[in-house]
């Protein structure tokens, strides 16, 4: 077997192993976040998970309304965990976790809202471009 047949192998098993993770923006839940760009586990998608304390452990001051935490924060989610809501108990205090999820690689990133936009408008321009030409001709 040549050396380049054996490359060639080589280099698609691993595009196969290593191709279907792909890549989200993480921060640290336990700190500031500074996003960092981390490659998602198997059957993991890019999203984000928005953590709230439950009504009854909201914090109350005096002469204030109600104060509702929020930590909303992207992040690698399990695919099945995609749309949901869990409560959970951590030290005593009650949370309601939701988690969304996005598809493509870096898509949960600040700067991601602009590419729907970018994508529709080059999908709007093609579709006229394809049918004005035609409605003129006759």
């Amino acid at each position: 077997m040549s050396s380049e047949i054996l490359w060639i192998l080589l280099c698609t098993l691993l595009g196969k192993t290593l191709g279907n993770r792909i890549r989200c923006y993480d921060c640290n839940p336990d700190g500031p976040c500074t996003e960092i760009v981390r490659t998602c586990e198997e059957g993991e998608r890019c999203g984000f998970l928005e953590q709230r304390l439950n009504q009854e452990e909201q914090v109350k001051f005096p002469g204030n309304p109600t104060v509702t935490l929020i930590h909303h924060r992207p992040t690698c989610v399990v695919a099945h965990r995609c749309e949901q809501q869990e409560t959970e108990l951590v030290g005593g205090v009650s949370y309601t976790t939701h988690s969304s999820c996005c598809h493509g690689d870096l898509c949960n990133g600040a700067a991601t809202t602009m590419i729907p936009s970018i994508a529709l408008a080059t999908l709007v321009a093609t579709t006229l471009a394809w049918i004005l030409p035609g409605l003129w001709g006759g």
